[in-house]
C-alpha cells in the first residue's frame, strides 16, 4: 500500500524509489503481495532453462537485517530472464534493487520469485545502500546466516506480458 507524504517546495525529490523493507521483512510476508527489496547478491546458483524455454536461477540475497542477535536473515529469490541473471552474476557481493518482487505465501513459506519483465538495477544512492556497501566483504562472506525461505522450486508463474507500470516521485 502507497501512501502520499508532501515534503514542501523546498525538499529535494528523491531520483528513485527507496524501497523501506529488509530481507526479514520480506521472508515474513503472510499474504501474496508484491514488494521491492534493496539486498546484497550473496550467490547465484542452480542455474537453468525450463520447458518453455524460461532461463531460471536461485539468487541468495541477503543484508543487515537479523533474524536472531548475531544470525543474518537470507532468503532465495527466483530469478527469471537469461540477460537478468547475467547482470546479477556480474554484481555479486553488491547491493542490488529489485522492483516487484512477487510473493507467494503457502503453508508458513513464502516463494519469492522476479520474472523477467521486473527490473533490477544498481540501488539509489541512500543510507541503506551505504550500509551494504560498508559491509560488502562481510555480507558476501557470512556464514552466520538463517535461511528464511524454502529452496526454489519451480511453478506456475504469473503472466507478465504487456507493460508492467513502475511510479516515484
Amino acid at each position: 500500500k502507497s501512501t502520499l507524504v508532501c515534503l514542501g517546495k523546498d525538499s529535494p525529490n528523491p531520483a528513485s524509489p527507496v524501497p523501506p523493507r529488509s530481507v526479514a521483512d520480506i521472508a515474513c510476508i503472510k499474504t501474496n503481495m508484491c514488494s521491492d527489496l534493496i539486498a546484497t547478491l550473496k550467490e547465484v546458483k542452480r542455474e537453468h532453462v525450463t520447458k518453455d524455454g524460461q532461463c531460471v536461477a536461485e539468487v541468495i540475497l541477503i543484508d543487515n537485517s537479523e533474524v536472531k542477535p548475531g544470525l543474518l536473515a537470507v532468503v532465495v529469490i527466483g530469478v527469471f530472464g537469461k540477460e537478468k541473471i547475467q547482470l546479477l552474476k556480474q554484481h555479486l557481493g553488491e547491493p542490488m534493487v529489485f522492483f516487484n518482487l512477487t510473493i507467494v505465501a503457502s503453508n508458513g513459506n513464502a516463494d519469492i520469485n522476479h520474472f523477467a519483465a521486473d527490473v533490477v538495477k544498481q540501488p539509489p544512492v541512500c543510507s541503506k545502500t551505504e550500509a551494504l556497501r560498508n559491509r560488502r566483504t562481510e555480507l558476501a562472506d557470512a556464514t552466520n546466516t538463517e535461511l528464511l525461505t524454502q529452496a526454489w522450486t519451480p511453478s506456475q508463474g504469473k503472466d507478465v506480458s504487456g507493460s508492467q507500470p513502475l511510479s516515484c516521485s
